[in-house]
């Protein structure tokens, strides 16, 4: 009885929408369907059952007089315990976005995300994220909506809660670190050039992402690249990368950070 209470107080929750805005000049609304014989019905307490795929229909519209700088505008929508994202069924709008998960509601990751060491890490499934978050990486005009769709499954009743991490540090590079890197101008494109090391016991690519941003902190432009390819690093070994950013002139610093691994 407990867990079907549980349950119906999710289907609550879910209907009422989840989703919002972190730029305040952006509102959103959410709307839930069932997905039935390939159609889109609204979603009622009534039709929302175990099993039942879902789709959100999130619209996040720019309210404000101006635009929102590109890389400013950043929609979350939590995922409902009792609800599981569908891997891969995120859609959107907007032609650049940036898309992260998180597994414990407050830290987001560019899938996949890992927890631990070399001897205990742990792979999370995209069933276990517990929130989605898109970052426009283009100016949102006066009156512009962007709309975001995924879509989750209905968990049985007294669904045990995966297991989420005891810490948020390290998603997705517990076996990597960020040695150096520093960025320069060689004529008209900016490149940053820097070293990364395994520091773990096995072998594995490593994915990294640099974010330029501009004398005032905005983003204006970001790039994701795994700088060995599809090579191997071997531990203990580091890497040494140099990789055009952007051709911004407004770009004056860069942020690098380690955001996944993969063993080829």
């Amino acid at each position: 009885m407990l867990a079907r209470a549980r349950w119906a107080a999710a289907v609550v929750v879910l209907l009422a929408g989840v989703a919002a805005a972190q730029d305040q000049e952006l509102t959103t609304r959410t709307q839930v369907f069932v997905v039935s014989g390939g159609q889109l019905v609204p979603a009622t307490g009534s039709n929302v059952r175990p099993g039942a795929l879902l789709e959100y229909q999130i619209e996040a519209m720019n309210s404000g007089p101006e635009a929102v700088p590109a890389g400013d505008a950043v929609v979350t929508s939590r995922i409902v315990l009792g609800f599981e994202y569908v891997g891969g069924s995120w859609r959107s709008s907007a032609d650049r976005v940036m898309t992260t998960f998180s597994v414990d509601g407050e830290n987001f990751y560019v899938p996949p995300i890992a927890f631990g060491g070399t001897r205990d890490r742990r792979v999370y499934e995209p069933h276990e994220y517990r929130a989605a978050r898109w970052r426009i990486l283009d100016p949102v005009e006066s009156g512009e909506v962007v709309t975001f769709t995924y879509r989750v499954r209905v968990a049985e009743p007294g669904a045990r809660e995966p297991a989420r991490p005891s810490a948020p540090a390290t998603a997705s590079s517990g076996a990597f670190r960020m040695v150096s890197y520093d960025m320069r101008w060689e004529g008209d494109v900016l490149w940053v050039v820097g070293e990364v090391r395994n520091t773990g016991g096995v072998a594995s690519g490593v994915e990294l992402q640099v974010i330029a941003r501009n004398a005032s902190g905005r983003l204006v432009d970001v790039a994701t690249f795994w700088p060995a390819g599809t090579q191997n690093i071997q531990p203990g070994a580091s890497y040494g990368f140099r990789l055009p950013v952007t051709r911004d002139q407004s770009a004056v610093r860069v942020e690098v950070q380690i955001v996944g691994t993969e063993v080829w």
